[in-house]
């Protein structure tokens, strides 16, 4: 009938205007950033927090940091709030830097909470990966830390986990 062939109309009317109002308005998801210098001579650690998650990295250099610049992000997933992605970087390359050691996790604000890491990817600064004699993860805690065959080189990292259900 006319009738209802009026209301199809609209109705797909609706569901284009509904899409075309969605491009411009997209989901973001949460996040925050922290900006550092990298420190010598010592352990130092820097953390971003957002909702209740934290990510952190701890680190020693050997030589000098040529005070480089580094980045961190947390980002909160828009379709599951449980799911937290970090990301660091430097932010510079103009020196080569030697890490020590170092170790990320993310965690949560209260002592209660736990994490399981899903994901994660580490690389140097000839665009590696790291493999895993250089570096050990530890799923249960959602940390990553290097390890014997570890030479130095960092550049960026990712981890994404996931705050287990139990502690929320």
């Amino acid at each position: 009938s006319r009738f209802e062939s009026r209301q199809f109309e609209m109705l797909w009317l609706s569901l284009l205007f509904a899409a075309a109002v969605a491009q411009e308005l997209p989901l973001k998801a949460a996040k925050e950033t922290t900006s550092f210098a990298l420190q010598s001579k010592g352990k130092f650690t820097h953390s971003v927090s957002l909702k209740g998650a934290t990510c952190e990295l701890t680190y020693g250099l050997v030589g000098n940091s040529y005070h480089e610049e580094f980045e961190m992000e947390i980002k909160q997933d828009f379709i599951s709030e449980n799911k937290f992605t970090c990301r660091g970087y430097r932010k510079s390359y103009r020196h080569p830097l030697r890490f020590a050691a170092f170790s990320m996790k993310i965690s949560g604000v209260d002592e209660d909470a736990s994490f399981t890491l899903l994901d994660h990817e580490v690389w140097d600064s000839k665009g590696v990966m790291l493999v895993d004699d250089e570096y050990t993860i530890d799923e249960d805690s959602g940390s990553i830390r290097s390890f014997t065959g570890f030479d130095g080189d960092l550049l960026k990292w990712k981890m994404v986990a996931e705050k287990d259900s139990a502690t929320i």
